[in-house]
């Protein structure tokens, strides 16, 4: 018994130490110098990322809890979440030594992202992130005081207790925040799909989701085969291009050189429309298959497509096989036919 309790005041003593030394190495940095941590992330509802030599990034939530680029794009889900899992587990390790002081300052101000986060209206936090790694895979950070000065040293951040380098989830580039996701409508469903070959008009169809769910125009003497119908809409809910492609050099000439060979118009309960315009892509180096239409050979791995006559996209033969079917697919006596050409 006297044993047991020797062994219980030896713990509580060295949990009692530990206590103290946690707390202390919890006020060994200041707030208002190295303010960097962010608690309680879900309540983060905007973000700003400015790089004055790439472009700048605006995260908005909406109060039906969608992330928004810059008030015109969804966001990609897990790049939010990417950005804030790093922002929870930021932590301070030590100031930079000075010895590296001018060159991480220099770093920051020529190839650094300057980050401010809001919960509501008030501003949390505000400092600036390397855009390359230090030692360690450390990544280092410059604190922005409350009156707006800059703090005067910067630190070394690890991301928890790991070496992750934290600058990468910092990007300012729109390609990699927009959510690539297409027909989709925040809180509002699809109402109808109209599906038009300009080649092959028997081919087009319109598929209409409410108050039923229907195919036009019919096919004489058969009736719509409704689990067909289903599976198809069903897959519109998780369409997604592999890219955009709106750096490609050629791509207003493309447009205006090429017809489609198919287009896709969608509008939601809402109103809401969005399209797409599928184009034959020219063989490359990287082409494994070979389509060919009316003679001439095509990229058959990949498609090019205008997205909203806005975005020029890459959209993958997957993708586009369960997207374009034919309107006598939708009928009983007939079994699905290949992608249409």
């Amino acid at each position: 018994m006297k044993k047991n309790l020797i062994y219980l005041s030896v713990l509580a003593a060295i949990t009692l130490i530990a206590f103290f030394i946690f707390k202390k190495e919890k006020r060994v940095f200041s707030e208002e110098d190295a303010n960097f941590k962010v608690e309680n992330v879900e309540d983060v509802t905007k973000i700003f990322l400015s790089d004055a030599g790439v472009g700048n990034i605006k995260l908005t939530k909406t109060d039906a809890g969608v992330w928004m680029v810059n008030d015109s794009f969804r966001a990609r889900p897990e790049w939010v979440t990417f950005l804030l899992d790093g922002m929870s587990k930021q932590t301070v390790t030590q100031m930079v030594p000075q010895a590296m002081h001018n060159g991480a300052v220099k770093q920051l101000a020529g190839n650094g992202v300057k980050a401010e986060i809001y919960k509501g209206d008030k501003k949390t936090h505000s400092y600036f992130v390397a855009k390359d790694p230090s030692k360690d895979n450390l990544t280092v950070m410059l604190n922005i005081r409350k009156d707006g000065s800059n703090a005067p040293r910067p630190f070394l951040v690890a991301c928890g207790y790991g070496g992750s380098f934290l600058g990468i989830r910092y990007a300012t580039e729109l390609e990699n925040w927009r959510d690539k996701q297409f027909f989709s409508f925040p809180n509002e469903k699809i109402k109808t799909i109209n599906v038009t070959y300009p080649k092959k008009p028997q081919a087009s169809y319109s598929v209409v989701l409410e108050p039923v769910l229907n195919v036009s125009p019919v096919l004489e003497g058969e009736e719509p085969n409704a689990i067909r119908l289903e599976k198809y809409v069903s897959f519109y809910k998780n369409f997604f291009c592999m890219g955009f492609e709106n750096e490609y050099i050629l791509k207003d000439t493309f447009v205006k050189a090429f017809k489609p060979f198919a287009e896709v118009n969608v509008t939601s309960t809402g109103g809401n429309k969005q399209s797409l315009k599928l184009y034959y892509k020219q063989v490359n180096k990287t082409t494994h298959r070979i389509l060919t239409v009316d003679g001439k050979d095509y990229d058959g791995d990949t498609f090019f497509g205008l997205l909203n006559n806005k975005d020029f996209v890459l959209i993958s033969s997957s993708t586009a096989q369960k997207m374009l079917r034919e309107r006598q697919e939708f009928f009983k006596s007939n079994t699905p036919a290949s992608t249409s050409k």
